[in-house]
């Protein structure tokens, strides 16, 4: 449990398991906000970033961060207001692009890999083949005989 500062009214919170920035009051308003957005584009689906944040009164900053949530996209046809953060490609939502999602997560496959050949494998000892609480379900089927 980490106790932090909201970032929207500066009250000290914690955020237990969630990654927030915002104190549940502040997150419960910003929700609110939300669904205020997500209503008006299903009435009003062709508009732009500019028209969404004149019509419901939410700053433009607000509605980037919601693209870059990836709670919101623009629409495929528009020029977007989001660049990837990586090479600059103009992108629908999110924070990269496609290609360099796909590098991103290339390298972080192939360091886990090779994380993984330079350690050594556990030997079986008494000790560890006795306490085999946590086996794969699988595992433990096979071994007690019990089936779904």
């Amino acid at each position: 449990m980490e106790v932090r500062n909201c970032a929207k009214c500066g009250k000290i919170f914690t955020n237990g398991l969630s990654q927030s920035i915002l104190c549940p009051m502040c997150r419960k308003q910003d929700e609110k906000e939300f669904k205020r957005v997500k209503e008006y584009l299903y009435q009003n689906p062709c508009t732009n970033i500019l028209e969404v944040s004149t019509a419901l009164g939410i700053s433009i900053s607000k509605l980037r961060r919601y693209l870059r949530e990836e709670r919101l996209e623009t629409a495929s046809n528009t020029a977007s207001t989001l660049l990837c953060e990586k090479c600059g490609t103009s992108i629908n939502s999110g924070r990269y692009c496609t290609s360099c999602t796909n590098h991103l997560s290339n390298q972080i496959k192939s360091a886990f890999t090779a994380d993984h050949r330079d350690r050594e494998p556990i030997k079986a000892t008494a000790q560890n083949q006795s306490s085999n609480i946590m086996k794969p379900i699988s595992l433990r089927q096979k071994q007690y005989g019990y089936r779904k």
